[in-house]
């Protein structure tokens, strides 16, 4: 169940295509594959990465550049160590 769980998504970026975090938040919903769409998405509130207040709510799609967490320590440890 992916409900309430943390996330970061990831992009390639800067001149050398290197992995680094786009988004960061918790997993408000989640709504699997259907007949018509074969990826999976989940509503996210995401959280400001300088104060770590909410901003925004978003749908993201899961892919494998989409990485869930158990708790938000759990977020916050991955993004010191990426970063």
């Amino acid at each position: 169940m992916l409900k309430g769980k943390w996330m970061h998504t990831y992009v390639e970026s800067g001149p050398d295509d290197k992995w680094e975090i786009q988004y960061q938040g918790q997993v408000l919903d989640y709504e699997g594959p259907t007949s018509w769409r074969y990826y999976p998405l989940v509503l996210v509130q995401l959280y400001s990465f300088i104060n770590g207040s909410p901003t925004y709510q978003q749908l993201i799609v899961v892919d494998e550049h989409t990485r869930f967490y158990d708790t938000n320590e759990d977020m916050i440890e991955a993004y010191t160590v990426d970063n």
